[in-house]
């Protein structure tokens, strides 16, 4: 899990900064100053976001994940002692 939450939190990091540094450069019009400024911003802030979206994603999906084997663990010795499958 922690491989997989590092590698999220990478690619997520990558591509918002990819997102932020382009939505930066178009908030900025024609002064070169102003791109820069809003690029690197934008870039940072696009950096952050992706990074915990990436992790939170994974972190969710193993949650579930964890759920649904419980569940399964439920419903397994419910079957095998003759009672009702849990909801």
């Amino acid at each position: 899990v922690r491989a997989a939450l590092g590698a999220a939190s990478m690619v997520g990091s990558v591509v918002g900064s990819i997102l932020g540094s382009g939505l930066g450069k178009r908030m900025a019009g024609n002064s070169a100053v102003g791109q820069a400024i809003f690029q690197t911003a934008g870039s940072l802030l696009g950096s952050a976001v992706g990074s915990e979206a990436g992790q939170d994603l994974v972190t969710n999906v193993h949650q579930q994940s964890r759920e649904r084997i419980t569940y399964e663990e439920r419903k397994r010795a419910a079957v095998q002692r003759v009672e009702a499958i849990p909801e």
